[in-house]
């Protein structure tokens, strides 16, 4: 048994590398196995078909990202609205710098492969669902209170997600422009995103 989940793992593993790198049109069952150091039937046997693969590494990476996100966005509850939104803005960017691949997966697979990829969409707004309410009430009582900017939480969240994602897929490109490292660029934005974020939520009044 023990030596089974090893080889799973090792499948796993391997195609994770595979489809973050391909995506599942581009992936190659042959390739993961080869990856894995198992033989192609082996990784058949463990894992009847490449859709079957695939919907385990989007499970895994989705569950990665709501559980990551969810204690992200009450890591500090004691912080004023603006200050929270700046941690999270950071702390995305964080998660992403340790994910580098997912911002360009999802970009791609929703484009190419829109329908294997429905179930997670479906699961993420259903997480957004059940945070979205928590947020907007607590957004709406310091907005009443003149401490934070007008602006809905689903605006803060795409203002959030697009600077941070968009920063990581463009990093190589733009830094080689700009005659930057990709170190550089990030360390950069991530700087620049989070003062974004501050000077969107921040109300007026405070900056006269």
């Amino acid at each position: 048994m023990q030596q089974e989940n090893s080889t799973e793992q090792a499948i796993l593993q391997a195609a994770e590398a595979e489809f973050m790198a391909k995506g599942f049109s581009g992936a190659r069952t042959v390739s993961i196995a080869a990856a894995a150091g198992v033989s192609h039937t082996m990784l058949h046997y463990h894992f009847k078909t490449k859709e079957t693969l695939y919907q385990k590494i989007l499970e895994s990476k989705l569950e990665l990202l709501t559980s990551k996100m969810y204690e992200i966005l009450h890591e500090r509850p004691d912080l004023p609205m603006v200050e929270r939104a700046v941690h999270l803005t950071s702390r995305h960017f964080d998660f992403l710098m340790e994910n580098p691949q997912l911002p360009s997966f999802f970009f791609t697979e929703v484009k190419f492969n829109p329908d294997k990829i429905k179930f997670m969409q479906l699961r993420m707004h259903e997480f957004y669902r059940q945070i979205s309410q928590e947020f907007q009430d607590a957004m709406d009582r310091e907005i009443t209170q003149g401490t934070l900017a007008p602006i809905d939480f689903s605006d803060l969240v795409a203002n959030i997600l697009f600077l941070n994602a968009t920063s990581i897929i463009m990093s190589d490109v733009f830094g080689a422009i700009v005659n930057m490292t990709k170190e550089e660029v990030l360390a950069k934005r991530r700087t620049e995103n989070c003062e974004i974020i501050r000077q969107r939520l921040t109300p007026h009044h405070q900056n006269l």
